[in-house]
């Protein structure tokens, strides 16, 4: 049995450009400190959480339209890794011919088929899995100096940006330079999978949550987002998917 629980704060920013989808469902909340549970029902739910590129033009349009078109897609996944690739190559796809040529968005996940899980990236929103011995980074970043606003379609100049979904990152997909990751993994009964974005990356809250002992519930999640909300100056996604019984 799957539980998700989510929450979200607009931080310091003056728009909310995070969203979060939960199998059908699209959450892009400025006041959601509070978490809140998510039901799940599909036999193969997809769970993300997207950042949009930040200061760029239409972030919050990107995200939500990442979030939206997944989870249009998400009745035509199929059962192995490539199967998965080959799903966001797509929803990259439509993101270029339904948002602005220069807006972009990160995007982290899970695809839950029975005890199987696919967890999936691009960019720097994270995923991290928590067990009985604490939690351990499942992602890695997609930062650095070779991949500059520069070397985008946009024509802009800037400093290192993350690789993510989007019309601003349209020649990175279509030179094969990068791809998103994909890793595949099992779960256990009392795991769980933190998804998040770079705002609670950027907080002593992800640190908190890592060393407590068990899965972070509703009450735990609400502290650490209240003790972010003093510090963060990012928006903030996370959400927080457990296996709570056994199929």
């Amino acid at each position: 049995m799957l539980k998700a629980i989510a929450a979200m704060n607009i931080g310091q920013r003056t728009e909310q450009q995070d969203c979060i989808l939960v199998d059908a469902r699209v959450s892009q909340s400025s006041d959601m400190l509070q978490p809140i549970e998510i039901p799940v029902s599909a036999p193969m739910p997809i769970i993300a959480v997207c950042d949009g590129v930040g200061g760029g033009p239409s972030g919050g349009e990107a995200s939500r339209t990442a979030c939206e078109t997944l989870a249009g897609l998400a009745n035509q996944l199929g059962p192995n890794r490539s199967d998965l690739l080959w799903l966001i190559e797509r929803l990259q796809s439509r993101m270029e011919s339904l948002c602005m040529g220069g807006s972009g968005t990160t995007i982290a996940g899970v695809a839950v088929d029975g005890h199987r899980v696919r967890v999936f990236h691009a960019g720097d929103s994270r995923v991290y899995k928590i067990g009985k011995n604490g939690g351990r980074l499942m992602t890695r970043d997609h930062v650095g100096p070779s991949l500059s606003l520069g070397e985008t379609s946009s024509g802009m100049s800037s400093k290192a940006l993350n690789f993510g979904l989007g019309p601003v990152f349209r020649q990175a997909w279509r030179t094969g330079r990068l791809q998103a990751d994909c890793i595949e993994d099992t779960f256990e009964v009392g795991d769980a999978y933190l998804l998040c974005t770079d705002g609670l990356n950027e907080t002593t809250g992800i640190g908190t949550l890592l060393t407590m002992a068990g899965i972070p519930n509703e009450e735990r999640l609400g502290e650490i987002m209240k003790r972010a909300e003093q510090t963060a100056h990012d928006n903030i996604a996370v959400c927080v998917v457990s296996f709570a019984t056994a199929d």
